[in-house]
């Protein structure tokens, strides 16, 4: 691996450690009530970790075999061609999406997703348990 390989490695790994799921879930899970619960924590970054481990071996073989087989074909103008319009396409999609979602807050529309849903729910049965004489979601008092 050269220096500047493992430079960039490193600038991804950096924003990659800024996502929802590296940075947040954590952070839930140490903010949630009652004890801090360390295992549980462990076992979810663990269980990153080990996961990226397994996509990086994943991603180096198969990436070893697709230049030893389309290197050639990969690095043709036109296939560059393509994954310039590729690239341009999925960061326009960002922007619509964003604008979307901006658009959909400024008209009042409350969110929307599977999360959102979830999240609804959730507080309707808080709330309905409550009013049972349960306190928490957890479990009773």
């Amino acid at each position: 691996m050269t220096l500047a390989l493992a430079g960039i490695l490193v600038a991804l790994a950096l924003i990659d450690s800024t996502s929802f799921g590296t940075l947040l879930i954590p952070l839930w899970l140490m903010l949630a009530p009652g004890r801090v619960k360390v295992a549980r924590i462990l076992v979810f970054l663990g269980t990153v970790a080990v996961f990226y481990w397994a996509l990086g071996v994943a991603a180096l073989f198969g990436a070893e075999a697709a230049i030893e087989q389309f290197g050639d074909y990969l690095t043709s103008r036109p296939a560059l061609t393509v994954l310039l319009v590729i690239g341009v396409g999925l960061i326009g999609w960002s922007f619509q999406l964003e604008s979307k979602a901006k658009r959909e807050k400024k008209e009042g529309k409350p969110p929307s997703g599977r999360f959102m849903k979830w999240r609804r729910m959730r507080w309707a049965a808080t709330t309905s348990e409550s009013r049972a004489g349960r306190s928490h979601w957890w479990g009773s008092r």
